[in-house]
């Protein structure tokens, strides 16, 4: 199984006539405001809900040959350490038997809030049969305050 792109943005579409996709407003930053207290990183606050969807792209590492594979995503915070459910992973199915490409949509509905800086959504993938998992993509998102108005 192979990657070719993944993708932050607030909302994709999938036509199921066509399997083309629609990605609107690319992510590469969000805004916060509002009274940022002391976080116990062991412990954050959530910022949400959030409109964020992590989009990706597979396809067969031999088009003649079905096969699946999963996909996991880690959320790495500016502090570098993994948050989200399990603590750090999402797994999800990628499945090329009928076709050889397939898009796959993730939904991010809450962020763990460690800071200001840059989150980063890691992606890694396994193949069927493989024992190891291999790093796919890192996307960054910045958590930054609204710019200030003069």
């Amino acid at each position: 199984m192979e990657h070719v792109w993944s993708l932050l943005c607030s909302k994709a579409i999938i036509d199921q006539q066509t399997k083309m996709v629609s990605l609107i407003e690319a992510l590469d930053a969000i805004e916060v405001s509002g009274q940022f207290p002391e976080v116990d990183p062991n412990n954050p606050p959530n910022i949400g809900p959030v409109s964020i969807q992590i989009v990706s792209f597979w396809y067969r590492s031999a088009i003649d040959k079905p096969e699946t594979g999963k996909y996991r995503v880690k959320l790495i915070g500016p502090n570098e350490r993994s948050y989200g459910p399990k603590k750090n992973e999402i797994e999800v199915e990628v499945n090329l038997i009928n076709h050889p490409a397939s898009h796959a949509i993730l939904g991010v509905p809450a962020l763990p809030y460690v800071g200001l800086g840059t989150y980063y959504f890691e992606v890694e993938k396994k193949s069927e049969g493989e024992s190891s998992w291999s790093p796919a993509a890192r996307l960054p998102l910045l958590v930054r305050e609204p710019a200030k108005k003069d």
